[in-house]
């Protein structure tokens, strides 16, 4: 998921159903997704193999 192009993620819940761009960097307003965190963390455990 993390190095992939496109990934969406749908969440299903008792309310329906939700559609989300897992790969966005971010939000409108420009806050950053969690993805950016996710891709920084696995910078970090890469660089101690």
């Amino acid at each position: 998921m993390v190095s992939a192009k496109n990934c969406r993620i749908r969440i299903h819940t008792s309310q329906g159903n939700q559609d989300i761009d897992f790969s966005a960097q971010s939000i409108p307003g420009g806050k950053a997704t969690a993805i950016v965190s996710i891709k920084e963390f696995m910078v970090k455990v890469e660089s101690f193999k």
